[in-house]
């Protein structure tokens, strides 16, 4: 089923699993949303990339840039606890 506003819906009946479960499908599926977020966000030939370095220190960090011949033509950065955050962040920055 889909919303034409919001997007794709899923249920996840939690009978189906453990919390654990449930709490790592509803994390993949944020991170997925989140990516469709971004990557519809690039302007055309950006690419992205999401990094947390050094690990469990830094927040996440989504970055996407411009590579144009092997020369950065354009970077713009985001951060977040966790690599969705980062990603949704980067796509309100770059819809500016």
């Amino acid at each position: 089923m889909s919303d034409a506003k919001r997007g794709p819906t899923v249920t996840i009946n939690a009978h189906d699993g453990t919390p654990e479960d449930v709490a790592a499908i509803r994390a993949a599926l944020e991170l997925g949303l989140a990516w469709q977020a971004a990557e519809a966000a690039l302007p055309k030939g950006w690419c992205l990339e999401v990094v947390q370095y050094p690990p469990d220190t830094w927040p996440w960090r989504a970055t996407a840039w411009n590579l144009d011949g092997g020369v950065s033509n354009g970077v713009a950065d985001a951060f977040g606890p966790a690599p969705a955050d980062a990603l949704r962040a980067l796509a309100v920055e770059l819809a500016k």
